[in-house]
């Protein structure tokens, strides 16, 4: 099924799920909420792979959002605590 996700980097971005699914899990379970009652946002920094497009990265965050909201995630043992994650403060870095 991920492959069939419209992303040239399918594979890479579903491994990157799995991993936030037990970051945003951990976070959660440690501080969901900033001092003002609002939802702790975490900052993804990724180190700079050869050839792989961040923007797609970005893309299949939103679209894992789209899923859960709308209730039809697949994989749905875990799933990313999306309200802590924003694509603004994604960034990618050279090794």
């Amino acid at each position: 099924k991920a492959e069939k996700v419209p992303s040239q980097e399918w594979f890479y971005n579903w491994c990157i799920r799995l991993l936030l699914e037990r970051v945003t899990g951990f976070c959660d379970s440690r501080c969901a909420l900033d001092y003002d009652g609002a939802a702790k946002k975490i900052k993804i920094e990724f180190s700079r792979r050869g050839g792989h497009r961040y923007s797609q990265t970005n893309a299949y965050t939103l679209y894992l959002r789209h899923q859960e909201k709308a209730g039809s995630l697949y994989l749905n043992k875990r799933q990313i605590i999306t309200d802590m994650l924003s694509t603004d403060i994604m960034e990618h870095h050279p090794h």
